[in-house]
């Protein structure tokens, strides 16, 4: 993965602005989404790298895809009049992709999404409990 150089505030504004501006089949607003996305694969790379892929039959770029979708999709969304950094708002949207991704095709055998996240928090609650006691 290159490394690419990291978008300031008011650039991205910008770009959002233009990227609202224009119409989703329209060449400039291809290229605008390809700057904030590459702008922003080091953040993708960053919540991919904490699945533990090497237990899972998940591979790298699978997750990837997904985090780059999870992006794509917290770009379309964003509002600047919020006050947030992209970065800071697409976070959640890309672990949510890719979360999602992992618990559906990471495992042999499926469970549901929703039984896995109960699994995972009592799996939290449990080591919690055993390292204060």
């Amino acid at each position: 993965m290159t490394k690419t150089e990291l978008m300031t505030a008011d650039r991205e504004i910008e770009l959002i602005r233009q990227l609202n501006s224009c119409d989703r089949g329209d060449a400039q607003y291809k290229r605008t989404l390809d700057d904030l996305v590459l702008s922003n694969l080091g953040l993708v790379h960053k919540i991919v790298s904490k699945f533990p892929i090497k237990t899972s039959s998940c591979s790298y770029e699978d997750l990837l895809h997904e985090g780059i979708a999870g992006l794509v999709h917290g770009i379309q969304k964003f509002d600047v009049s919020r006050g947030y950094r992209l970065s800071t708002y697409c976070y959640r949207w890309i672990q949510a992709f890719v979360g999602r991704y992992f618990q559906n095709h990471g495992k042999t055998i499926r469970i549901p999404v929703y039984l896995a996240t109960k699994d995972m928090k009592s799996r939290k609650a449990v080591e919690q409990l055993t390292e204060e006691l």
